[in-house]
Formats: structure tokens, sequence, C-alpha cells
């Protein structure tokens, strides 16, 4: 399996996995799936909340396709 590279977003801004998920045109259930098997979702990771929630990177598929 080849090592996927950071993606560098603003760490500031986060989004919730369902509209990270709309903007890459993924269901919700399959964004959180390649986090589970894969520990990232195109090499970006969330912050866990101590709620369960996943927040992630704010960015969009054409930040991660230019890496």
């Amino acid at each position: 399996m080849a090592k996927q590279t950071p993606t560098v977003v603003d760490p500031s801004k986060r989004i919730k996995t369902a509209t990270l998920a709309e903007r890459f045109d993924y269901s919700p259930f399959t964004v959180r799936k390649h986090l589970c098997l894969k520990g990232s979702f195109f090499g970006l990771t969330p912050i866990k909340l101590p709620n369960g929630r996943n927040l992630w990177p704010d960015a969009w598929p054409s930040d991660v396709i230019g890496q």
C-alpha cells in the first residue's frame, strides 16, 4: 500500500463528516469506512471529539488531487 502524504490545509477550519462527504461526492458512511480501514480519507485525518464525532480539515477535492 502506498503511503499518502498529508494534505496541507488550514488547521483552524474544520468541517463535519457529512460536509466532507458531500464535497467529495461520497456518502458519510464511505468516509467513515475509509477512516476505519485506511486511517484516513484521501490523506485527510480528522480530530476526534470527546462525543465521538470527527471534525475534518476544510479541504476540497482539488486540494487533495493537486498533490
